[in-house]
């Protein structure tokens, strides 16, 4: 009960959010508001389950983790840049899924839409990278970098399945999302009213976008991991010379 009613509290905290979620979900989904609420909360649980397993020794060894590992200890802009892939390639695997069930007559996965998909990616990554990363606009994604498995996000993710830091137990206002929602959505609509008049150079740049990032964020994960085992290894020889 507790922890519904925390739910609740954050509701009604950003509500000025959320109505503007619906709002553009409702618009993006062509008046589907049921299948553009099922896709918000399918991606953002995708974006929180994707984070969790980031942070598990278990699953380190992807190109995910270890791209993401980068951001935890580098404020570099190629380290924007590899996150901004991440996240695009996280959220975009979805899309390919669909594309491809699609294509082979499987089946269709109804209840993802393609640009609302696009549009939490635009702003999961945009609120990530700026608001979080580089305006600092709360202390919410810093405990996460103290607290790895703490604050993954979103909040209402982290307050049903208790992820939340010790020290932001309090529910976050979310506000400082109204200028993301606002400025995505506006990409997206125009992005979908140039999709229309160009369907197969859109398919085409997204499939060859994909791959390319796909490539890119391989190459940079193999970098990182030749890096760390550089460290370790110098670590452990200086650690060596020391005791004898």
């Amino acid at each position: 009960m507790t922890k519904l009613i925390q739910i609740i509290n954050s509701i009604l905290l950003n509500y000025k959010s959320w109505i503007l979620f619906l709002i553009c979900a409702y618009i993006i989904c062509d008046k589907n508001l049921i299948l553009g609420i099922i896709t918000f909360f399918y991606s953002y649980l995708i974006c929180y389950i994707g984070h969790r397993f980031m942070h598990i020794d278990f699953f380190y060894f992807n190109i995910y983790s270890i791209s993401h590992y980068s951001h935890h200890f580098n404020t570099s802009w190629q380290s924007y840049f590899i996150s901004f892939l991440t996240e695009y390639l996280t959220l975009a695997n979805n899309i390919i899924f669909k594309y491809f069930f699609i294509q082979f007559e499987l089946f269709d996965l109804f209840f993802i839409n393609e640009w609302m998909i696009l549009f939490l990616f635009l702003l999961y990554t945009t609120v990530h990278n700026i608001n979080y990363s580089i305006l600092k606009v709360n202390n919410y994604h810093t405990k996460h970098h103290e607290m790895l498995n703490s604050n993954l996000g979103p909040d209402f993710f982290d307050l049903l399945f208790n992820t939340k830091n010790i020290e932001t137990l309090n529910n976050e206002l979310i506000d400082h999302f109204v200028p993301n929602i606002i400025g995505c959505f506006l990409l997206i609509i125009i992005l979908k009213s140039l999709y229309k008049q160009n369907k197969k150079i859109f398919d085409y740049c997204f499939i060859l976008s994909f791959c390319l990032f796909t490539i890119i964020l391989l190459i940079s994960s193999i970098f990182i991991l030749k890096s760390q085992i550089l460290n370790k290894i110098n670590t452990e020889l200086d650690d060596f010379i020391k005791r004898n």
